[in-house]
């Protein structure tokens, strides 16, 4: 009997997240009596999809805090001595990755993989940091692969525009979903009676974890305008994180509770978003944002930052972009306009999507061809 092809990931947890949905929806294509995928994490009690990973036959192992860079590699080194040879290291992360790639390389994997999934806008301040990042780009160059971006707008932020253009070992690696999961498009009933929305009501949606960077804070003023002007609006988060109790107490001191529903981490995300009436993601740094082919898969039209990535757009005239500099009533204007338009039809949209790079059996059947080296 042929021995499973192992890879080993490595990336902070296996909370329900963009970059862990996009690592399930590749294990639930592959033929997992041929492939395994492993997990090093630094989250220290069971989170997310672990039960999943165990019941496909992975293993996870506990790591710690990967900003304690010579305990992980002591732990990495471990785990690729003890645990049986890994034929790929699969690590999510920029700069960080440099040190478990150098520990792969030293250990013999063959296959070593740094997963960029989001772009760096923040500047460095020290000679310190500058001289870490340097260092750790030529380490990643050096003993990686390949580095692979969700986005070549992520490979820019790294080594500087059309830095995949310019070395072989850069290559850009598109999101795929699981297009069976969108096409529930029957939704809005079941929804409403859960939440609460009142009929006649436009749902104004957003599908993330409550973190700075999402500007959650931002969404609300944006829906506190719409309601003045229109009081027919109705906002749904999806999502949970470490602010959403802030998020919280804003919307109660704005007067919006009756207005605003928090439903958590939810399985049933596709039947969500499905009885939305539009999708909005202010974010400031997004790597890719697959949420937006979720949206554009279910033919709800989406108002986003302009600095995502021009490979999110698939379905023509269904987005409008606004700068980050906009006021909350620019935003709010382009929620009202495309809001107005209406809905794709969604047989439409799901197919533009299935024709494209983001249908999950083609990101599956690239990663495992082109970067594991395995036959489809």
């Amino acid at each position: 009997m042929t021995p499973k092809y192992r890879v080993l990931h490595t990336l902070k947890g296996l909370s329900v997240g963009g970059v862990q949905a996009w690592i399930m929806n590749v294990l639930r294509q592959m033929d997992c009596d041929r492939i395994q995928f492993d997990f090093m994490v630094e989250t220290r009690v069971e989170d997310g999809y672990e039960q999943e990973v165990l019941a496909a036959g992975g293993h996870i192992f506990r790591a710690p805090n990967f900003r304690h860079h010579g305990r992980c590699a002591a732990r990495l080194t471990q785990i690729l001595r003890r645990h049986g040879r890994y034929d790929a290291l699969h690590v999510h992360g920029r700069h960080n990755a440099s040190i478990p790639i150098t520990v792969a390389r030293g250990c013999r994997v063959p296959v070593r993989i740094v997963h960029v999934h989001n772009r760096n806008e923040y500047h460095d301040r020290t000679v310190i940091q500058r001289t870490y990042k340097r260092a750790a780009k030529s380490l990643l160059l050096r003993n990686a692969s390949w580095i692979v971006g969700c986005s070549s707008a992520c490979l820019d932020s790294l080594y500087g525009t059309g830095a995949a253009r310019a070395n072989t070992k850069l290559r850009v690696l598109p999101y795929g979903i699981d297009l069976a999961r969108f096409t529930r498009w029957d939704t809005r009933t079941a929804v409403a009676e859960e939440f609460a929305i009142p009929a006649g009501h436009k749902v104004l949606g957003h599908v993330g974890r409550f973190v700075a960077p999402k500007r959650h804070a931002f969404i609300v003023d944006v829906f506190a305008e719409l309601v003045r002007r229109d009081e027919s609006w109705f906002l749904l988060f999806v999502g949970d994180g470490a602010i959403r109790a802030d998020i919280e107490w804003r919307v109660a001191r704005l007067g919006l509770d009756n207005r605003v529903a928090f439903a958590g981490s939810r399985d049933d995300v596709p039947e969500l978003m499905s009885a939305m009436d539009v999708f909005i993601l202010p974010t400031t740094v997004e790597g890719f944002g697959l949420v937006l082919i979720e949206a554009q898969a279910l033919g709800l039209p989406c108002v986003f930052t302009d600095t995502t990535p021009a490979e999110a757009d698939i379905v023509p005239g269904l987005f409008r972009r606004l700068s980050l500099r906009d006021p909350v009533s620019r935003w709010a204007d382009a929620v009202s306009d495309i809001a107005g338009a209406g809905k794709r039809p969604p047989t439409q949209a799901h197919a533009l999507v299935a024709d494209s790079l983001f249908n999950i059996a083609r990101s599956t059947r690239v990663l495992l061809e082109q970067y594991y080296g395995l036959a489809a």
